[in-house]
């Protein structure tokens, strides 16, 4: 005579819930080999403890439970399975994709609170190479500080942009003539893009690749002094563009903020 296994007993050798084996009957996935039509109770045999072990695999590999009762009620298992596994893969991969674009996230944000702990406001002047860059950008002309934040705001979570892969650093361009006489005066204000970049987007500026003379200084308030940086960017010819580089160092004020500046040349 077969051996059978009570409800809780199969329950207890695969660590499921008694609730879930009467799931897996509910939805017809695994009915029990018997059931006593006297008092109900819920048997299984020997040869169901290998579908109740995969069942359990493949919801390890992601599967729902509605997946596997497919495959199980599909004249084609193996096949049907295999098609679900590379589903599940493309998944995965993906899932994969975005946790590391978000462990950098996390990493860069770290580093950008950290900026100050590693840098100091000797206003010595470096020079530095960057990479080509891009910013979600908008105009500042015309606009009071308000108003360009508001915009930029907008359009970071518009439609068109909240998936965009961006760093929450703000980035100014300045205007070099006011800069020169220690007058800021923003033209653009945007979040340098990290991910891929649009193609023919209006709303995306391109930092080209360029050697630039940096200092780091409190722009927005009056006690800074660029101008070593200022003459040394001068020797080399004419700038081109200036771009300051936020650093925050509170979470509710923003005027005393660091800037890394950047005179390209």
């Amino acid at each position: 005579m077969e051996e059978l296994f009570t409800i809780g007993q199969t329950a207890e050798m695969f660590g499921l819930s008694v609730q879930a084996l009467r799931y897996y009957s509910k939805i017809g996935l695994l009915t029990p080999r018997y059931t006593n039509p006297n008092s109900g109770y819920r048997y299984y045999s020997y040869e169901q403890f290998n579908i109740i072990d995969r069942i359990k695999h493949l919801q390890h590999l992601g599967l729902s439970l509605n997946e596997i009762h497919d495959i199980y009620a599909s004249p084609n298992q193996i096949s049907d399975l295999r098609k679900y596994l590379v589903i599940q893969k493309k998944k995965v991969t993906e899932e994969i994709d975005r946790l590391s674009r978000l462990s950098f996230d996390i990493s860069e944000y770290e580093k950008y609170f950290s900026f100050d702990d590693n840098n100091d406001l000797s206003y010595i002047p470096y020079k530095v190479h960057r990479p080509t860059r891009h910013i979600l950008q908008v105009s500042c002309i015309g606009k009071t500080r308000e108003q360009r934040h508001i915009d930029l705001f907008r359009l970071r979570h518009s439609q068109e942009y909240k998936n965009l892969d961006v760093l929450r650093q703000f980035v100014l361009v300045l205007d070099w003539q006011d800069f020169k006489k220690h007058i800021i005066t923003p033209l653009k204000m945007g979040l340098l893009v990290v991910g891929d970049v649009p193609s023919n987007c209006p709303d995306i500026m391109k930092l080209p690749s360029r050697n630039s003379i940096c200092f780091q200084g409190k722009i927005l308030t009056d006690d800074w002094d660029g101008q070593f940086a200022i003459k040394i960017a001068q020797a080399h010819g004419c700038p081109s563009v200036v771009i300051a580089s936020e650093y925050e160092d509170s979470l509710s004020t923003f005027d005393n903020c660091t800037y890394e500046v950047e005179i390209q040349i």
